[in-house]
């Protein structure tokens, strides 16, 4: 509601449509597949690249696109042109990791691993791709490292925003890996309490 104001306010302000396509796309893949959210997607994310095709973050909102109706290789072009503009747009190097991932490109997603986590800032969401793509590779020893750096990533963030459940549940799963069960059943009960009814959060 707060972009599609913005929006009303400035109809030439590209970022916020770039956000605002962001938003809807996420939406559609995490909350549901009602086709009216790839559609505001679309719309939003065209809007932006018209008003601003050098826009990186506009090439982001191409990407999430992209990625939610499955078409990663595409996904992973539009979040390269993002990087190649700006090195730490936020969410390029997020949706780059995903991308490569779920075309199995576990390789790849390893090689930038350390330039996506540098480049990426306070972006927990980029550990994920990168410790799965590990996994798929067998390189345990890497993964721990990665899982470790992870975790203190994600508890400073906590410290900042205790009321984001997503990175509760993911350093409780983290937690759990490194055998620290009891730190794991506390941060999750932490995440159900601010988010009882969330399905990623049951998940």
């Amino acid at each position: 509601q707060m972009l599609e104001n913005a929006v009303a306010l400035d109809p030439e302000f590209a970022l916020a449509y770039a956000a605002l396509a962001n938003v809807a796309a996420q939406h559609h893949y995490h909350y549901g597949r009602d086709p009216v959210w790839m559609e505001r997607a679309q719309v939003a994310s065209q809007k932006a690249m018209s008003l601003s095709p050098e826009l990186p973050e506009a090439q982001v909102a191409q990407a999430w696109v992209k990625y939610a109706r499955g078409q990663h290789d595409e996904a992973i072009s539009h979040a390269r042109a993002a990087i190649e503009r700006k090195r730490d747009c936020e969410g390029a190097y997020y949706l780059l990791l995903r991308g490569l991932y779920a075309s199995g490109k576990y390789h790849e997603v390893a090689n930038v691993a350390d330039e996506a986590i540098e480049s990426s800032g306070t972006d927990y969401n980029v550990y994920v791709p990168i410790m799965n793509s590990l996994g798929a590779l067998g390189k345990d020893e890497v993964l721990r490292n990665i899982r470790h750096r992870a975790s203190q990533a994600l508890e400073g963030h906590l410290r900042q925003v205790p009321e984001d459940a997503r990175a509760r549940i993911l350093v409780a799963a983290f937690y759990a890996e490194e055998g620290r069960h009891e730190d794991a059943v506390r941060e999750a009960n932490l995440a159900m309490l601010l988010r009882p009814n969330e399905a990623m959060v049951h998940y």
